[in-house]
């Protein structure tokens, strides 16, 4: 007669196991939600442009930084604007 307790044992491991399992993900998730909110609270680390960044490494006020980039946009369209001239013998 076969052993009808081999497959109750089975199960039963496998019930066990899943439940490590189940248990291992829901710390792996409650280390990532602590996380997310440690990185919400933290103002100052929240993700950026890449722009952004750069404004963050120079010690400069942001609308200074803006007036240098206007500038050198104005001197290439000059630049460019005589190399038109130029080239069609008006200057």
């Amino acid at each position: 007669m076969p052993d009808l307790q081999q497959p109750a044992r089975t199960a039963e491991e496998q019930l066990a196991e899943t439940q490590q399992k189940l248990a291992e993900a829901e710390k792996q998730l409650a280390e990532a939600q602590k996380a997310l909110q440690d990185q919400e609270q933290q103002p100052g680390k929240a993700r950026k442009r890449p722009i952004e960044g750069i404004y963050d490494k120079i010690d400069v006020p942001v609308r200074y930084v803006d007036y240098f980039i206007i500038a050198v946009l104005v001197a290439f369209a000059v630049v460019v604007g005589l190399g038109i001239l130029s080239g069609k013998g008006i200057l």
